[in-house]
């Protein structure tokens, strides 16, 4: 007699044992029951047998009983035909338990990601399944050409598939690629002076653009901005400090979706905290300072579990202008382990928050003598702030650092300003104890500044912006896609030079968006889009 899975087994079991209700006592072990069910997955999957009866041992076989291995669990990495059942001595064994379990080739992912691309692009596509053989059209499969790249010069839609000897072919990935270019969003100009240090951030509850900066018409206050789909607006008042500001740095919160603020308050020599609550700008902790001293390469993140608000910084209080970062805990600031943990002056201050485990990390140009410079990356491992891999790391000294996570490894990446190399923008990550150059060393043309690095929330690329000297500094965006770094857009993303450049991905259709200090536009803010 052969058992096909009953849907039931598995709630009755927990009823027998919830409810205290002894099993009636017989003489055969019970069936096998198998999670998953069989069925067909997209990727390999552990399968686990249970038995109610206590004592029995689980066996199984894939070569239809002909030989039998004691386990509970098998890996099941191709398409096969599993059969279980349950031996205990003095009772006749279980009727068999079996399934048909089926294993998809992976299906192909893009690079870049459907959307917007540039004329003359090159579309990659990959198979996580080694050995795969890659299938792909752009006429809806009246043609299939076997490869992994195509170059697109017109709008189109290409679909794609993968086969692998021994699993069942993948599911069809299909993206339309649309021939796009750089478009303000808005009317450039935006602020009432001169721009700089601008953040730009999306809310996630209204997928609006925002941006921070000091605006040199308002006496390099700060300001913040929110596009409204036609417009962009003023986040409240026109400028929201008290003096003339450094490193604006912005913060859209998870939880509430209000706009978080910090920077270096030149009135008051400290760094201010506030958020909009919808009306006004307040202050979190002391209106006149959180902390202890004067601060500069401010840096603000809203911790991800706990959506507390956390700041780095250089505290230029101490003597020797180390690094030092503070959360907001019981309408409180308090210091996050020792309060200077750098070994000297800590420079372009970069912060992030481990997207599994969610300590902090920070990254900056280590000025102690011994790292001349060059990068180094600390974690709070709860007790103390630590090394990541060795102190000093970069081949020669580090500016305009960026630190990020890449969001499906949990790798610490750092790009920077590469002394070593010409000025040129490299980016590094924490590998196996080690820290790795991605892709080639300084592979901007020439000199890089206000380097900016963050991933792409489904691809998982790296993408980084900054001023790129070879290009009469205009702004450059590229994007790391698994071999090399490839331009987003062309060669340039502006036609002008760009100054205190960022960016953020939408978060609907994951076009990014850069702002930057725009010399066409009388050095004003401007943002624009990689779209059509």
């Amino acid at each position: 007699m052969k058992v096909f899975l009953p849907l039931g087994i598995a709630f009755i079991s927990f009823l027998v044992s919830s409810c205290g209700i002894a099993p009636v006592t017989q003489n055969k072990v019970a069936s096998p029951v198998l999670t998953p069910i069989p069925g067909q997955f997209n990727n390999p999957v552990t399968v686990t047998a249970a038995c109610m009866t206590i004592g029995a041992v689980l066996m199984f076989s894939t070569n239809n009983g002909t030989t039998w291995e004691t386990t509970n669990k098998v890996y099941i990495c191709a398409s096969v035909h599993l059969i279980f059942k349950a031996v205990k001595e003095g009772m006749d064994d279980s009727d068999i338990t079996e399934g048909d379990y089926s294993i998809r080739t992976a299906m192909p992912e893009f690079s870049p990601y459907p959307g917007g691309i540039w004329a003359g692009d090159t579309i990659l596509i990959t198979c996580m399944t080694p050995g795969a053989v890659i299938f792909w059209t752009t006429n809806d499969g009246a043609q299939w050409i076997i490869g992994s790249n195509l170059m697109v010069s017109n709008t189109v839609t290409v679909k794609s598939f993968a086969t692998n000897t021994g699993l069942a072919p993948s599911r069809t990935n299909s993206g339309q690629f649309l021939i796009s270019s750089w478009v303000d969003v808005g009317i450039p100009g935006i602020t009432f002076g001169m721009a700089a240090y601008h953040d730009l951030e999306f809310s996630s509850y209204t997928y609006e653009p925002y941006f921070s900066c000091s605006d040199g018409g308002y006496g390099d206050k700060a300001s913040v901005f929110r596009f409204d789909g036609t417009n962009w607006t003023n986040v409240g008042a026109v400028s929201i400090s008290e003096g003339s500001v450094l490193d604006v740095e912005l913060e859209i919160s998870p939880y509430d979706g209000f706009p978080y603020v910090a920077y270096a308050d030149g009135f008051y020599s400290k760094v201010i905290v506030k958020y909009f609550d919808g009306d006004n700008w307040t202050n979190l902790g002391s209106p006149t300072g959180v902390t202890p001293g004067n601060a500069s390469y401010v840096e603000l993140k809203i911790h991800p579990a706990t959506c507390q608000p956390w700041i780095a910084y250089r505290d230029n209080d101490n003597p020797n202008a180390k690094a030092a970062v503070m959360c907001y805990s019981n309408s409180n600031w308090v210091n996050v382990g020792n309060t200077n943990f750098s070994d000297d002056w800590a420079n372009y201050v970069s912060f992030a928050f481990h997207p599994g485990t969610y300590a902090p990390y920070v990254a900056y140009s280590d000025q102690y003598a011994a790292y001349s410079l060059k990068a180094t990356v600390q974690m709070f491992d709860g007790t103390n702030w630590v090394p990541v891999g060795n102190k000093g790391f970069t081949a020669g000294h580090a500016d305009y650092v960026s630190l990020a996570f890449n969001p499906g490894t949990y790798e610490p990446y750092v790009a920077y300003q590469d002394w070593a190399d010409g000025y040129r923008v490299s980016v590094m990550k924490y590998e196996n104890s080690n820290w790795v150059y991605v892709g080639e060393q300084g592979f901007s043309s020439d000199a890089a500044y206000y380097i900016k690095l963050r991933f792409h929330p489904w691809t998982y690329e790296p993408y980084v912006v900054f001023s790129d000297g070879g290009f009469g500094q205009k702004a450059v965006m590229m994007r790391f896609n698994g071999t090399a770094w490839v331009n987003v857009g062309g060669e340039t993303c502006t036609v002008d030079q760009a100054g205190f450049t960022s960016f953020a991905f939408n978060p609907t259709n994951y076009t990014p968006y850069v702002v930057y200090k725009s010399w066409t536009n009388s050095t004003k803010s401007a943002v624009i889009r990689f779209g059509n």
